[in-house]
């Protein structure tokens, strides 16, 4: 009976968490979206086996949790199979991604460095952190607390870093994994660990861990899981929110209730201290002075009228802060190392500070009460004279560089600024500013020599760039010309071997002759292409107007007769462009002829060729129904005498597309393909306007 009872109650369970799965509604999905989908029925998602209870692999080998139950509900919902895999660690979860050989990972904290090649969700799967301590650990309250306390943190997790960057203040003890934070903490090694709530509880749980208990909960609600999708494949990220979306709360809560029996909103938080405990005691001794003040105020009030009291409190009061001014303006002049003066306006010295003292090598009573002609020489005085008189005419300071002789006859360079001094919109004389600037000078003469230096380097490296084009001018040359001349001494031999002498010659004979001359006009064509690839670089970019159907229809007279087996579509509009004519045709005539080799093996061969011309780029492409490529393969098809086929199966040089690539990168434009094994391929070419 027991027994009955027991299996009627896990039934009941099974149906109350099936119950809500029921009564979900469908995602409203696009048009686009929809079509999206059917042409993406299977998502390869990673799942990370060691982060249970969110996903973890059970006894029998299940892959199961929070996330598994989530994918479950999205492919119902959606229509998508996921294939999971669950047999690489974290690292090698985002290596797979980030290579494409992996379409999504279930859990995935979003941070900024994953955006380069990631698109991510919203968060679904809260995972807020907690405080584990031992029992005998007393409540913790405040985030102080912890400041003296040895802290265990996983090395390395998004958690510990967002949580050191929160608290910088706290001092981590740091851990490789985080069950290893758990036994230390178990063992007296720490005095808390920090982690996500249910990896904690499942790890301890799992693992026999005793003695622990989860203290208190830190206030991170914005840290959780989401969906990452690798970045070509954002519209699924969009996608899968939707479904996220979908999911009622009662789903929601029949699956965290399953594999989370505690939530983070049933723990105590640490929080700051609250403002009126932090200023409680400050508030109690200002309450108990204003007491006393107030106290102090009633005595005076019976000893002096109260209307002369307050204006004697502010006389000193004011005297007291024109003093302090006085005292700290006066410390700041005389710890300036620029030596400052004032003047009245008869040209007499009534102050400056030590740094003009110095520099005169005088003390302060032979400056003050003294005018320029008994300081300096009489042509000195007379110029600083006409200065000043100039200054206080013009009413406006004036800055200007001068060199200073001292009294023991070093010239030094100095900064001045002279300017009128006022009081009370009065004219009282005018102040003096000077600043050694000797430093300054050396410097700017070495930033001077710098720049002559940096421009003979530059002139020089121009000269050395100049002569080597030059000198890959003349290699270019040779190729063309003192390679290729033996080349066309064996074609023209061949040829004339097997139109003339041919029937002296036996079949086998025959067959060598004619694979001489396709090795020779094969090894031409890949000089002309290597001589091509080479010059893209040195090649001066001419941009003009063209019409792209006239650049089209040259390019397709070129291959006349390899069109005449192929059914070729093109859309000749009057798209007018502000490129370079020879560039562009060389990029066409490589696509083209890529898409006629590959092509040419199927029932009808079809090549469509189509372009569109927004306000910023011309889009261009290139469709065709060959034997296709697969997708792992896109970036090495565009690299130098990289080949997917047999030379024997495809002839060519290995170069074609590499040039393409090439110049449009010289275009500043863009070169990528679409293509599915045995369905063809699509190449797309991108150049801004």
């Amino acid at each position: 009976m027991p027994f009955v009872i027991k299996s009627l109650l896990q039934v009941l369970l099974a149906l109350s968490l099936l119950s809500p799965l029921t009564f979900a509604a469908p995602p409203q999905l696009t048009a686009t979206e929809q079509q999206w989908l059917q042409q993406h029925p299977v998502v390869r998602m990673g799942i990370d086996p060691g982060y249970g209870p969110y996903s973890f692999i059970d006894r029998d080998g299940t892959v199961r949790g929070v996330a598994v139950d989530f994918l479950q509900l999205l492919s119902e919902q959606l229509g998508i199979r996921f294939v999971l895999t669950s047999d690489l660690d974290w690292s090698g979860l985002m290596t797979a991604v980030r290579e494409r050989k992996l379409d999504a990972v279930a859990t995935v904290v979003l941070l900024p460095e994953r955006k380069k090649f990631l698109a991510f969700t919203e968060i679904y799967l809260p995972t807020p952190l907690v405080i584990l301590t031992r029992d005998t650990t007393p409540q913790l309250k405040f985030l102080q607390q912890l400041e003296r306390m040895k802290l265990a943190l996983v090395k390395g997790y998004s958690s510990s870093k967002q949580l050191l960057q929160r608290y910088p203040e706290l001092k981590p003890l740091f851990v490789k994994k985080p069950l290893e934070g758990l036994q230390a903490v178990a063992l007296g090694k720490a005095d808390a660990y920090v982690g996500v709530l249910g990896v904690n509880s499942f790890l301890a749980h799992r693992n026999g861990i005793s003695g622990l208990k989860i203290n208190a909960a830190f206030d991170m609600t914005d840290n959780g899981q989401t969906i990452a999708v690798r970045k070509d494949w954002a519209p699924l990220a969009h996608i899968l929110d939707k479904g996220l979306k979908a999911i009622t709360t009662e789903q929601r809560d029949a699956i965290f209730n399953r594999w989370l029996p505690l939530q983070a909103g049933q723990i105590a938080r640490l929080n700051n201290p609250s403002l009126a405990t932090r200023l409680f005691p400050w508030l109690l001794g200002l309450l108990v002075i204003a007491l006393v003040g107030y106290l102090l105020v009633l005595f005076w009030n019976r000893q002096l009228q109260q209307s002369l009291r307050k204006r004697l409190s502010e006389l000193a009061q004011q005297h007291q802060e024109i003093d302090r001014l006085n005292g700290l303006l006066n410390a700041m002049v005389a710890a300036s190392s620029d030596a400052i003066y004032v003047k009245n306006t008869a040209g007499i010295y009534q102050f400056c500070n030590k740094a003009l003292t110095e520099f005169l090598d005088k003390p302060l009573d032979q400056i003050i009460g003294k005018d320029d002609y008994a300081l300096f020489s009489r042509q000195l005085a007379e110029q600083f004279h006409a200065d000043d008189q100039k200054i206080m005419a013009l009413e406006k300071p004036i800055t200007y560089e001068e060199l200073a002789i001292r009294p023991n006859g070093e010239t030094l360079p100095y900064l001045i600024i002279k300017g009128p001094l006022r009081i009370n919109n009065q004219l009282v004389g005018l102040f003096g500013i000077a600043r050694d600037i000797s430093e300054l000078k050396q410097t700017q003469r070495q930033l001077e020599h710098a720049c002559d230096e940096l421009e003979q380097r530059v002139k020089d490296r121009t000269r050395q760039l100049e002569q080597t084009n030059k000198e890959l001018e003349t290699f270019s040359y040779t190729v063309s010309h003192d390679l290729k001349a033996p080349l066309r001494g064996i074609d023209g031999y061949s040829r004339l071997l097997l139109e003339d002498h041919a029937d002296q010659l036996n079949e086998e004979g025959q067959l060598f002759l004619s694979r001489l001359l396709a090795g020779a006009e094969q090894m031409s064509q890949l000089i002309d292409d290597l001589l091509a690839y080479s010059r893209l670089e040195r090649q001066s970019l001419r941009p003009q107007k063209i019409v792209l159907a006239s650049v089209l229809e040259r390019v397709q007279n070129e291959f006349s007769e390899e069109l005449k087996t192929v059914h070729l579509q093109a859309a000749m509009t009057s798209i007018e462009l502000h490129v370079d004519a020879d560039a562009l045709t060389l990029i066409l005539r490589n696509l083209l002829d890529n898409a006629i080799k590959f092509s040419r093996t199927s029932h009808l061969p079809t090549i469509t060729i189509d372009a569109t011309l927004s306000e910023h780029k011309l889009l261009l492409s290139i469709r065709d129904n060959g034997i296709g490529f697969d997708m792992q393969f896109h970036d090495r098809i565009f690299e130098i005498f990289q080949r997917l086929q047999r030379a024997e199966d495809y002839p060519g040089t290995g170069v074609g597309l590499a040039i393409s690539m090439k110049a449009t990168h010289r275009l500043g434009g863009q070169l990528y393909a679409e293509s599915t094994p045995g369905e063809g391929a699509i190449f797309y070419l991108e150049l801004p306007q």
